[in-house]
């Protein structure tokens, strides 16, 4: 049994010593801009119903442009002006579509999730994971009288594949939150929910700039089991 127990410690060491290994580093950080563009589908009031029968009643096309700053192997930031076109299935007008549009400007953190896992100074494949804020403004509808200006709170993920050394083609999954009265029901505050939300996906090219900064040297990074 003291031999077993003696066993089971060093094991633990070393699995240990594995996960907190660490190494000296280069990254290079960089300047990037893209565009990208997809479906959202809007989910207002009624949507447990029609997300069931119409679903693509509910799909709109956006589209986004994107300027980011990658400072660190782990993590970016981006600003991202674009715009969205929205079909709300009315279910108090039998499931009309109530259609409107909207420009926004977010900002999100960007989490390179590979790196964090396994750090490669380049792959072909990065996974990111994203948050962040921002602002909508509601353009005026035929169905909806006059403009609106929400925050909107967002996250998602990002898949990068690299095509060249500088190309990237991107695809995303992400979700949008937005105020319960962005769809203009009700006209103000919120009927039981205190948001809409709008999940979208969406397909991109990114394009990186050659970088003139000096390199950045990481003396410590927990890197899971590399050498």
């Amino acid at each position: 049994m003291k031999k077993i127990i003696i066993l089971i410690f060093v094991l633990l060491f070393s699995l240990i010593s594995e996960a907190q290994y660490s190494r000296r580093v280069v990254f290079q950080p960089e300047m990037y801009i893209g565009l990208s563009g997809g479906l959202n589908s809007y989910w207002g009031e009624g949507f447990t119903s029609y997300m069931q029968t119409i679903p693509q009643n509910s799909l709109g096309p956006m589209g986004r442009a994107v300027i980011g700053f990658r400072f660190s192997p782990f993590l970016g930031l981006r600003i991202s002006p674009g715009f969205a076109i929205h079909n709300w299935p009315d279910n108090r007008r039998n499931d009309s579509i109530v259609n409107f549009s909207s420009d926004n400007l977010t900002f999100d953190l960007m989490v390179n999730l590979s790196n964090v896992f396994y750090y490669q100074q380049a792959r072909n494949f990065n996974l990111y994971l994203f948050g962040g804020a921002g602002v909508a403004f509601r353009n005026p509808a035929p169905l909806l009288h006059g403009s609106l200006l929400t925050p909107v709170l967002r996250g998602g993920l990002q898949g990068d594949i690299a095509l060249t050394d500088a190309l990237d083609l991107n695809l995303s999954g992400e979700l949008n939150l937005v105020t319960d009265s962005f769809n203009g029901y009700p006209a103000t505050g919120f009927d039981g929910t205190p948001v809409d939300l709008y999940p979208a996906l969406m397909v991109g090219l990114t394009y990186h700039f050659k970088s003139s900064k000096k390199p950045c040297y990481f003396k410590t990074m927990r890197v899971f089991g590399s050498r």
